[in-house]
This record gives structure tokens, sequence and C-alpha cells, in this order.
């Protein structure tokens, strides 16, 4: 078990009076980011539905209990939500983020590059033509782009789409090359009980 690994520190409660053995949790060991970059050092994988980093585990390493390497490579810190959704949990958690009417309510819009357009307004000087702008939003910057006509033509995105698009970004995960297992794991027993 990954935790069984961790040094044991006496936790208390009730200021001292009394203690529990439990695993140091706040020791934090990483894998190195020039082995996260290099495609040399892990293969890519989609993750199938319903399947767990448990499953992943024991498919490319033959044990299951070395999920956490999985978990790692990724920089999944809560397989809960950073893991990728069965089908059947996404539609109970869009269900309860946006309500079962809304689901398919529009999320936002995108234009035929596939860029979101965060909002559109309408300008007109005296007696000019009406001008409208059109915000896009790449995630970094904004460009303002102006256009007459023909109108600008865009695609409806529902919240399900937005939360379906999310989670099947999260499908495509590294796995560590099984030849590199060994030498991690022995590195890491090592780094966490220094």
């Amino acid at each position: 078990m990954y935790f069984n690994k961790f040094p044991k520190i006496i936790y208390s409660l009730d200021e001292g009076v009394s203690g529990q053995l439990i695993p140091d949790l706040l020791r934090r060991i990483k894998i190195n980011d020039n082995i996260k970059r290099d495609y040399v050092y892990y293969d890519l994988y989609d993750v199938l539905d319903g399947e767990r980093p448990e499953m992943v585990a024991d498919r490319f390493y033959g044990d299951p209990q070395l999920f956490w390497l999985i978990l790692h490579i990724n920089d999944i810190i809560d397989p809960r939500f950073d893991w990728p959704l069965s089908n059947e949990d996404l539609m109970e958690y869009v269900i309860g983020k946006y309500g079962l009417p809304f689901i398919y309510h529009t999320h936002h819009y995108v234009n035929p590059q596939g860029k979101i357009v965060n909002s559109y307004k309408v300008l007109s000087q005296q007696n000019k033509p009406v001008l409208p702008i059109v915000y896009e939003d790449s995630g970094t910057f904004q460009n303002i782009l102006f256009h007459q006509s023909p109108p600008v033509i865009l695609d409806k995105v529902t919240n399900y789409e937005y939360e379906l698009d999310i989670n099947e970004q999260k499908r495509k995960i590294k796995v560590l090359k099984r030849e590199l297992v060994s030498e991690i794991e022995n590195l890491f027993d090592r780094l966490v009980n220094t």
C-alpha cells in the first residue's frame, strides 16, 4: 500500500494527552520534470471508460499497488476529480453541477476556428454601419475581432458538451515505461524515508 511506505509520526487531537501513530502525509516526493517532459520515459495511453488508476497500473506493470506511479507521472493529486470520470459518473456530475433541466443549456459559443467567444457587442457610430465586435479567448489573451458582414457564425456548446470535453482531455495520460518502474520505486522508498 502506498501510504505504508511513509514514516510514521504521532498525531494528537487533544494537545498531547493522547496520540495516534499515522503516516507522515506532509512528506512530498515528486517525479523529476525532465522525466515527465521527455517522451523517451513514458508512453501515452487513453484511459478506457470506467478504468481506474489501479487497473492501468495492473495492465502496464502487473501490480495494481503501483497506481501511485500513474498518478505521480500525470500530476494527479485528487483522483476523484483529476482522473477521467466514467460516462455514468460524468452524467451524474453534470446533473449535480448544473441541474437536470439545464445540462443541455448553452455554456458558451465557439467560432469556426474553435475559439471561445466571451462576449458579443454591437457598436454603431453616427451614420455608420453597425459593427459587431467579438472577443475571443485563447486561454492566455483576448483578441478583438471586427466583423461586418457576413455575420459571425457561432456554434453552441452545451453544459454537458463542455464538461465532456474537459473529461475527454483527462483520458490521455502518460504511463512510465516498465523498465524504469523498479528504479523509480526504489528511489521513492529511499527519499520518503530520509
